[in-house]
């Protein structure tokens, strides 16, 4: 063997010099002639200048806030050409818009303001979506065409939105030739009808597409007129009717700006369930979205900004989460008039968008059509707006490239993709001026891409499960520093060049304030938004040193941690490092004032972390999560004193303004107590209860404190909460049980007599072997099993007429498939089908729980927590299996004992007392299983409401007794934080939530222990020798007593127990308790079902 070894080892050796030597000599050559190819030369076309049509626009990249002039520490006043009493920002821009001449015919681009006419429509269907092989669906997809048309009439242009996106794998797709010509007609005028119907008033100039444009196969015809050449048209009707382009709108919602839909959808969502509204919109002439004015202060000195946060919109009109507001539905449209209403009340000077616009998670796969209506109560107003990306933004359809070119195409956008060098997209800067003709640059805003996630997983499906979020880079860092850098200093306070009279409106300061009161040159303040929170959002907050109060206002600890598990340092590297002035005497004031984050939607509080104010805006839409009780809201950011001052507050759906709070400049004294209002909010009186420093000295007594009670309902916004600290509610679970175990057993018993009827009158009426005596139930059961088998034959006999046309190897396997599925099906035993079954629809509920945005439903309706108040859930939660493990278990030991269950029932329904005929046992058992999956969660329910949370409750409010005195400050503040409070929350997941049909297959374990004591099992798994049910029952049941004694949490033990007793109690009277119920729902059917035992 080593001979052999060794010989072709030498054999390798020999020929490795002379086979390197031709492969290496093959790439050679086969690189010089890659690289001989010629390249285009002049003579070739070619597009020049529209390789990145990003860059092109109607207005200059930076829009409204690029520097006009500035040089050294102050701009130069730049007022030659401006009229007398005309503010700098109203002065009319020269036009720099492109030329439509330059504008390419055969490339479609919504964003482009063509002012060309189209000549032809047409529509085709094509087995390949253009959009994912454009080069091979070229010549397969587009509409027939000559060199000659091309010419005269123009190119085929793709729509590229594919009308047909949402089934299927066909594309359906609208075609357009667009021209430059003036002696063509053009189109003028465009509809939609049914079959058969024509325009009116009809004449020659009307043009109807050939294929059907609806993609459900309904005949609806496009129709389009072309009435006149570009040359007969004046200026007028070039703006006002000539139909320069066309595009598609997915959902009800608004079209794009400029667009117009068609009086009747391509696809109404109400004729088929599950699909969303397809539109065909077009635009007449050419309508520029209105550019934003340059930010800026008022003559006053005032700018306010509005933080909109976590809006998750979607294709559809949205679904309402986490709201008590009754009715609810089409929550983004809610959300909006919210967003309008509270425009109207604050009239703010810009708004910012921090991040998760669109919902992703499978909702916002168009994303034109998402942005098109998420910034309109905005626009509508005329205010300047910005956004940043947050982790849903780019979860479906377009990446964050192509979002923010849709939105540079919005009115009053002043978005900006960014340096390209730098991680993450919209990382930019803007720049808030004075409103004297100085335009002197008062207030930095930043923006960054905080990004998505940075580690995930593919699940079962092949869909990306995030785990991680992602950071803000090194890289976003250096680019941070260099734009502080960059940044001149100005003379602060700043006084404006008409403001010489005013007087000394500069009040003196503290000490420590970030602005101090000599003028110095220093950078202007600057607020900084991204959505993903730094890690140091929650970190220990600063201390007022007069009071010894955290500065830390508003809500937070009601949900977990948002910020990424990892980061590059951008607190201590960037935001500590950006100082104010790079003099010693600007002492360690930081340029950053204020970071405003979304992202965690009931977290709303501003904490001040070694001198930077951390702040959250809290969810403001009814379409993203919420919490029951926890207003949607927007945070204001009130700059004054031409930006020296930065106050903010928020305001909730409720108009109320809550948390009013200084955080910069004149008016801050180390914390916000003595000059914020702390809004307490007691579900109990479902009213606030507002509480301030100013009033402290009122407050005499502890009872004038919220109470304990009142500061854990505080804290988890939960309906009623503190009601259930003191009196756990038990009563509505037991009742459910109760009438729903009534009901279940009702419906199963009418249901087997009905059944047990139908078959033994059948069998009568069929011979004459039972016309002298009643089917016995063996009989009817055979019958039954007959037809059974008779059924998946004819199915199978349909499924080879439907498979006839098909390929031979293809039909083979659909009928082998067909076949392996429905004969194990039919050899096993009726109990055994009933098991299937359930384990097919516990299976459906897992898939379900593999999609994110199926999981608040599932968590809400699936799982029974004892803390929720709901009843229901003791029925849904049977069939709620989070991990295959446990459903794959669950399903295993279903199907073996749940099988011997079943025929245990059977049997023993032979030998009561009162017989009664029974042609099948799939009701009675599913009546079994679904009250003893139930009864095992109410005694986990009763066991965690009377015994395991009132002694919690009470250990912990022990310990949150007042030891300051009665009318100290300190005392306030102690119970205003809620920290115990927050404890009892945190520590209430003690209180185990259930899921799952372990309970009621530990009732059929003991139900098979009981019946067949002398059975032995063997595990699948090693070990696997036999041993007695009884023991093995036995020791699950010891494991579970453990498990209660030493507080194990991996299962809920009580629902396994339960189940165990509801077994042995259905051992003892289970069989008399059926046949009572069947006996009271005999009806009129008595005498037919109970004629005589079998013999």
């Amino acid at each position: 063997m080593a001979l052999s070894l060794f010989r072709i080892f030498r054999f390798l050796r020999s020929i490795f010099t002379p086979a390197a030597l031709i492969i290496g000599f093959s790439c050679l050559l086969t690189f010089i002639f890659v690289l001989y190819q010629p390249t285009p030369g002049p003579g070739s076309i070619q597009r020049l200048g529209w390789q990145s049509w990003d860059i092109i626009s109607d207005a200059p990249v930076s829009g409204a806030n690029s520097d006009v002039s500035e040089s050294g520490g102050a701009s130069q006043p730049t007022t030659g050409g401006q009229p007398e009493g005309v503010d700098w920002w109203n002065v009319t821009s020269p036009d720099v818009s492109s030329s439509s001449a330059s504008l390419p015919l055969d490339v479609w681009d919504p964003l482009l303001p063509h002012d060309t006419g189209l000549t032809e429509i047409a529509i085709t269907q094509c087995w390949i979506d253009p959009w994912y092989a454009p080069s091979v669906a070229g010549s397969m997809c587009y509409p027939g065409s000559t060199k000659e048309q091309d010419a005269t009439k123009g190119k085929w242009v793709r729509v590229e939105r594919n009308l047909n996106s949402q089934s299927g794998l066909m594309s359906l797709n609208v075609y357009y030739r667009r021209t430059r010509r003036h002696d063509l007609p053009v189109v003028t005028e465009l509809r939609i009808l049914p079959d058969r119907e024509t325009p009116s008033p009809f004449g020659a100039d009307w043009n109807k597409v050939a294929h059907s444009v609806n993609p459900s196969g309904h005949k609806l015809y496009l129709w389009y007129k072309m009435s006149k050449t570009l040359a007969e048209m004046s200026a007028d009707e070039r703006q006002n009717e000539l139909v320069t382009e066309i595009d598609v709108l997915f959902g009800d919602d608004q079209p794009w700006y400029g667009f117009e839909k068609l009086d009747m959808p391509v696809l109404d969502h109400k004729a088929i369930v599950g699909r969303e509204s397809v539109w065909l919109t077009y635009r007449r002439g050419v309508k520029p979205p209105p550019r934003a004015p340059p930010l800026h202060f008022s003559h006053d000195g005032r700018f306010k900004i509005m933080q909109i946060a976590d809006l998750h919109f979607s294709v559809a009109q949205g679904t309402c989460r986490d709201t008590d507001l009754s009715p609810c539905s089409g929550s983004d449209n809610l959300t909006s008039s919210l967003l309008s209403r509270m425009l109207d009340i604050e009239r703010p000077d810009f708004v910012v968008f921090t991040g998760d616009q669109l919902n992703g998670q499978g909702t916002s796969w168009d994303v034109r059509s998402v942005l098109a209506k998420f910034s309109r109560s905005v626009a509508e107003r005329g205010i300047p707006w910005a956004a940043v990306f947050g982790n849903h933004d780019d979860e479906d359809g377009d990446s964050r490239e192509a979002q923010i070119k849709y939105m540079q195409g919005l009115p009053y956008s002043l978005v900006e993709a960014g340096p390209k060098g730098i991680h993450g997209v919209g990382n930019y800067v803007l720049k808030v001026k004075s409103a004297d003709p100085s335009m002197m640059h008062l207030l930095t805003l930043y923006f960054l891409d905080s990004g998505s996630y940075s580690k995930g997983f593919l699940n079962w499906f092949g869909f990306f499960v995030p785990t991680e979020y992602d950071w803000i880079h090194q890289d976003q860092i250096d680019w941070f520093l260099e734009q502080s850098a960059s940044i001149d200093p100005i003379e602060r306070p700043f006084t404006p060049d008409n403001a010489k009279d005013m007087g000394d409106i500069w009040a003196r300061q503290a000490a420590d304030q970030l602005t101090p009161d000599t003028r110095r040159l220093a950078k202007p303040n600057a607020l900084m938004f991204f959505h993903i929170p730094l890690e140091e959002s929650y970190a220990a907050a600063d201390v007022n040193p007069d009071t010894g109060i955290p500065l830390d206002v508003g809500l937070h600890d009601l949900e977990g941690k948002g910020s990424a598990k990892k980061q590059d340092g951008f607190f201590h590297k960037g935001l500590l490092q950006a100082m104010e002035s790079d003099h010693r005497a600007g002492g360690n004031a930081r340029e950053v004032k204020v970071v405003g984050n979304g992202h965690c939607h009931v977290t709303e509080n501003c904490r001040r972390v070694q001198g930077v104010w951390l702040c959250f805006g809290g969810g403001g839409s009814y379409s993203g999560y919420g919490r029951i009780g926890f207003d949607r809201r927007v945070r204001i950011y009130d700059i004054s004193d031409y930006g020296e001052t930065i106050r903010t507050y928020k305001r909730t759906e409720h108009n109320e303004v809550i948390n009013e709070i200084v955080l910069a400049g004149r008016g801050l004294r180390n914390g916000p107590l003595p000059f914020a209002r702390i809004w307490w909010r007691v579900r109990v009186q479902h009213r606030p209860f507002s509480f301030t420093a100013n009033q402290y000295a009122e407050v005499q007594h502890t009872s004038h404190i919220p109470s304990f009670r009142q500061q854990i309902t505080r804290t988890t916004n939960t309906r009623l909460f503190s009601d259930r600290l003191k009196f756990p509610s038990v009563r509505n679970q037991v009742l459910c049980f109760i009438y729903g175990s009534i009901l279940v057993y009702w419906i199963a018993a009418r249901e087997t007599n009905v059944e047990t009827y139908v078959w033994s009158t059948r069998l009568q009426d069929s011979g004459m072997a039972w016309k002298f005596r009643a089917p016995t139930n063996d009989e009817m059961r055979r019958a039954r099993y007959y037809q059974f088998g008779k059924s998946l034959q004819a199915g199978l006999a349909s499924l080879n007429t439907i498979v006839k046309e098909w390929p031979q190897t293809i039909k083979g396997i659909v009928t082998w498939a067909y076949v392996q599925v429905a004969q194990p099906i039919l050899d096993t035993s009726e109990g055994r089908r009933v098991c299937w079954g359930i384990g097919a629809a516990n299976t459906l509920v897992w898939l379900a729980w593999q999609m994110p945005r199926m999981q608040p439903l599932l968590t809400r309706s699936f799982v029974h927590n004892p803390m929720s108040g709901l009843s229901y859930t003791l029925f849904t939660s049977i069939f709620s299996h989070k991990s295959i493990i446990h459903l794959f278990i669950n399903s295993m030991a279903l199907s073996a004992f749940g099988a011997a269950v079943s025929h245990s029932l059977a049997k023993r329904q032979t030998e009561n007392p009162t017989y009664l005929r029974e042609a099948t046992v799939r009701w009675h058992f599913l009546a079994f299983f679904i009250s003893a999956g139930v009864f095992s969660g109410l005694v986990s329910h009763v066991v965690a409401m009377r015994f395991i949370f009132p002694r919690l409750v009470s250990r912990l409010s022990a310990s949150a007794s007042n030891t300051a005195p009665p009318g100290s400050l300190a005392s306030a503040s102690s119970f205003a934080s809620a920290a115990t409070a927050r404890a009892v929350t945190s520590a209430s997941t003690t209180v185990a939530s259930s899921h799952g049909a372990s309970g009621a297959i530990y009732a059929t374990l003991a139900l098979t222990a009981l019946e067949y004591p002398d059975t032995e099992i063997a595990m699948a798994i090693p070990p696997t020798f036999p041993l007695p049910v009884t023991w093995g029952v036995g020791a699950l049941v010891a494991v579970d007593i453990l498990g209660v004694l030493r507080g194990w949490r991996r299962f809920n033990h009580w629902a396994h127990l339960g189940g165990v007793a509801f077994g042995a109690l259905y051992h003892a009277y289970g069989p008399q308790t059926w046949e009572y119920c069947r006996l009271i729902t005999l009806g009129r059917m008595p005498r037919s079902l109970s004629k005589q035992k079998e013999q």
